[in-house]
């Protein structure tokens, strides 16, 4: 668990032929069989939580696709997974780029190592009542979680009303209270992400604002600590290689695929529908584009360490290392050409 003073820190007709050809494109995968060889293998472990874009993980340590010696940690919300790291519990952890940020910020040497998907349309923002003009959310109740995620969606709608923060009422807003605070009339708008967004538009709530409009922005990626990782290499792997697997399941037997990723939510069939709807889910090939020195994940690591030195979201004074070696794509799978 994050310290006491941190705030808590969380986090999609089937699938149109057009997004599952942009999230697979290129994902015809080489050796997708476990490492050879007979050696023991180091355990490791990784922390991950509830979010549409994870679930190919969960889904692959149930089919077994995982090796016995890795460890999927299965918290509440990613402050779990934070206070893993943070305690030397976990070797890496499924979190949004902010997090991994934080993280770092507190001196646990994190690399990113995988870009699960890109936010086009999860990340939402929903009010009580239509708005004419997003200008017209001036006086409101704005709840909203006080994280990079939710401060990034906060200053573009804000930039996209023509408002400042002085014009509205802000809320905090937990992720796991945000349903209770809806029910309880105590915001006029929310800004949540899936699967909070359908169920606040199926209580008649109205999406006035998504992530569409900050294209390649939210990223939800795979971390893992740069000073282990040549104990489990390996590992990570058979981990991100089993990750592919599950994508092109989704892609060649999609029912079966979303069957069981609603019933392991314990949410309806639509709703996963929904929530893929919101995200784009990279391919190898666009993984290793994203990955790369220079790449989207450095340059928007690079924005919102300025979005959260901005907002006093860092715990520590920054440096100008902290997005240095921030990604590789070398434990990608490799594509046949």
């Amino acid at each position: 668990m994050m310290p006491a003073n941190t705030p808590d820190l969380s986090r999609r007709t089937l699938i149109k032929n057009t997004l599952l050809k942009s999230a697979f494109a290129g994902s015809a995968l080489a050796g997708f069989g476990m490492t050879g060889g007979c050696e023991k293998r180091a355990d490791s472990r990784f922390g991950i939580h509830t979010w549409i874009g994870y679930e190919s993980l969960f889904l692959a340590d149930q089919s077994g696709r995982l090796p016995p010696n890795i460890t999927l940690s299965t918290g509440q919300n990613a402050s779990d997974s934070i206070n893993g790291l943070l305690s030397g519990e976990l070797d890496g952890a499924a979190l949004t780029l902010d997090e991994v940020l934080q993280v770092k910020n507190q001196g646990i040497p994190l690399q990113v190592v995988l870009v699960f998907n890109i936010s086009a349309g999860a990340d939402k923002v929903i009010a009580r009542q239509p708005v004419a003009s997003l200008n017209d959310i001036a006086g409101q109740r704005i709840a909203y979680e006080h994280s990079a995620l939710g401060e990034l969606m906060l200053s573009k709608l804000l930039d996209a009303a023509d408002l400042q923060r002085d014009d509205v009422t802000l809320i905090a807003s937990s992720p796991d209270r945000q349903l209770e605070q809806w029910q309880a009339d105590a915001a006029d708008i929310l800004i949540t992400y899936e699967p909070t967004a359908s169920r606040l538009q199926a209580q008649g709530g109205q999406v006035i604002f998504d992530s569409r409009q900050l294209p390649e922005t939210i990223l939800d990626v795979l971390a893992v600590r740069s000073d282990r990782v040549d104990r489990f290499g390996d590992n990570l792997r058979d981990l991100i290689r089993a990750h592919f697997q599950v994508l092109d399941a989704l892609q060649t037997n999609p029912g079966d695929t979303l069957y069981q990723i609603a019933t392991r939510q314990n949410v309806a069939l639509t709703n996963v529908r929904e929530a893929l709807r919101g995200v784009i889910l990279p391919s190898v090939t666009a993984n290793i584009r994203l990955l790369k020195t220079g790449g989207k994940v450095q340059t928007v690591a690079d924005e919102l360490v300025a979005l959260m030195r901005s907002q006093a979201l860092f715990q520590n004074d920054v440096t100008a290392s902290l997005t240095d070696n921030l990604t590789t794509s070398q434990y990608l799978p490799k594509v046949i050409r």
